[in-house]
């Protein structure tokens, strides 16, 4: 969950030493400064340009490191806790800028605990015990789980148990009821 830049460098070394690393060989320096700027301007750090990573907030540091990885323009991100340690509004902030690039056209994949913003989500999965307990729009898991609209926390409740074999016995039951649900049929199987 650390970023993998180096602190002493400005955002824009450390995009053009990871771009020198990641792309062929004959793109042009004009093209690498051409796709530095639009990543700059994707991950909304433009102002910061010249500013040292170690200089930078938790969240701009967080937005950097996607913007090295964006130099290659991949089409899928996976992302693990990419809005951890980070404040309730860096966090919306972030998962704004998450849901701007899978508008883009990328798909995002990520994990996360928080679930403040999940509705920035197209789709979310729950997993108990390794299980898929459900798939499906965020804003439709609160009724799946009858714990109502945007109750993120009753659902962890619902899914979840201190006792190891009781949290087993839940996974299995949620996976059963997911699996025979319209959720499953409409979300996964008519997928």
């Amino acid at each position: 969950q650390d970023d993998i830049l180096h602190m002493d460098l400005t955002v824009v070394q450390a995009l053009r030493y990871s771009a020198q690393m990641r792309l062929p060989t004959d793109i042009s320096s004009a093209e690498i400064e051409k796709r530095i700027d639009n990543v700059l301007t994707q991950v909304e750090l433009q102002g910061q340009k010249t500013t040292q990573i170690k200089k930078l907030s938790g969240g701009q540091r967080k937005r950097a490191s996607i913007a090295v990885e964006l130099l290659a323009d991949p089409p899928l991100f996976f992302l693990d806790e990419p809005t951890s340690g980070l404040d309730p509004g860096l966090e919306q902030k972030m998962m704004k800028m998450l849901r701007g690039l899978a508008d883009s056209g990328k798909t995002i994949i990520l994990v996360t605990h928080a679930t403040a913003n999940i509705t920035e989500c197209h789709q979310v999965a729950f997993l108990s015990q390794g299980r898929l307990v459900y798939y499906g729009p965020p804003h439709l898991a609160g009724d799946f789980f009858e714990v109502g609209n945007d109750n993120f926390a009753g659902i962890y409740r619902e899914i979840s148990d201190s006792e190891p074999a009781i949290a087993v016995e839940k996974a299995i039951l949620w996976e059963r009821r997911f699996r025979m649900s319209s959720f499953y049929k409409k979300y996964v199987t008519d997928r």
